[in-house]
């Protein structure tokens, strides 16, 4: 689900994650080994300054820039295969789950293109279309259903420009690509294991903020907050007077630690609190919908960095709040299990696609 171009060659022993995120690209190396999946390596590259722009920013850059870049931090950090899979932003991608008629799977086929042309926002033949079915896995799901000869779907959309741009960074990259998959199943593969509960996964990146509420293994409701990490470090250098750079510095260095008086503290609160309003909305309306409560909130991208983030959070939520280790899926070397564990929210992404090219759909 939420693959694009999904070429199956066989399950390659080695395969590596891409996540070509607004301000970074971060690569993930996995390999089998026996019964378990190993960590080989990993790699992340700021893409401010092939913009132009500083370290934190977000940079928009052309195909040709997109796949040198990509060519230098596989290189940099010693990626020995060109297999991979990689990720698509959330933001290029319209996530929907639908209720049809139930009908035979091959009506569906039909079905769904057609019932797309009322929730795609663009011609239905600008678009790839994914879908899967979704159980009746939360009991007040049926309760939404005007008869019951109705199933829910849940619907993706890529825009052909989208597919067509990361295939051409693909082959200017020369990899041997699977598949293109949209990151929010690349973030929950990686670092949820399959649950009763319903838990919001909530992914700050640089420029916007995503949620994915999920169940059981299903994403039910999605949400893109647009604030990141980059406001936290505009807001640091418009009020302390400093530079992009010195504001990033100081924004990773120090975080929410310095105390609620704090200026710093002060200054980041103003974006953080654009966030979890937002998230108190997207958790409020899953709730009202659903009857079914939110138990927690996983924290992915590297905005989930900021140190004394979670605890911020959970203070306003009031729900268990714990950043996610992408790596949790994974077996790493002891002597990095410190490391690891501080650098897992940002992989996340990178590491579910790894898994996927390797394990197949999970």
């Amino acid at each position: 689900m939420g693959s694009f171009f999904d070429i199956f060659k066989g399950r390659p022993d080695r395969a590596v994650g891409i996540d070509i995120g607004s301000s970074s690209i971060k690569v993930v190396e996995l390999q089998r080994k026996g019964q378990f999946v190993e960590l080989v390596t990993y790699g992340l590259l700021e893409t401010g300054p092939y913009g132009g722009r500083e370290i934190g920013r977000v940079a928009t850059l052309t195909t040709e820039r997109t796949a040198e870049a990509l060519k230098d931090v596989m290189r940099e950090s010693r990626v020995s295969t060109n297999v991979s899979g990689i990720a698509i932003p959330f933001r290029s991608s319209f996530m929907r789950l639908i209720d049809l008629p139930q009908v035979t799977e091959s009506e569906l086929d039909r079905m769904v293109p057609i019932e797309a042309r009322k929730y795609v926002p663009v011609p239905i033949g600008e678009v790839s279309l994914d879908w899967a079915l979704v159980p009746q896995i939360i009991p007040q799901m049926g309760a939404l259903q005007s008869t019951e000869q109705q199933v829910h779907v849940f619907l993706i959309a890529i825009h052909n420009d989208i597919l067509s741009r990361f295939k051409d960074i693909s082959t200017g990259a020369t990899l041997d690509n699977r598949f293109y998959e949209v990151e929010a199943y690349s973030s929950m593969r990686s670092v949820l294991s399959v649950s009763n509960e319903a838990i919001m996964l909530c992914d700050i990146g640089a420029s916007s903020t995503k949620t994915y509420i999920t169940y059981k293994g299903y994403i039910i409701a999605t949400h893109i907050i647009n604030a990141g990490a980059e406001d936290m470090t505009l807001a640091l250098s418009k009020s302390f007077g400093i530079t992009i750079g010195e504001a990033e510095a100081m924004k990773r260095e120090k975080g929410l630690t310095s105390g609620k008086a704090d200026d710093l503290t002060k200054s980041l609160e103003l974006v953080l609190q654009r966030i979890i309003t937002d998230l108190i909305r997207a958790k409020e309306d899953f709730e009202s919908k659903y009857k079914t409560n939110i138990t927690k909130v996983i924290l992915v991208g590297g905005g989930a960095q900021l140190k004394g983030l979670p605890e911020a959070i959970e203070e306003k939520i009031k729900i268990e709040t714990k950043k996610g280790n992408g790596f949790s899926q994974v077996k790493t070397p002891a002597f990095l299990t410190d490391t690891v564990a501080e650098i897992g929210p940002e992989f996340s992404v990178a590491t579910g696609c790894a898994l996927r090219a390797i394990l197949g759909e999970r």
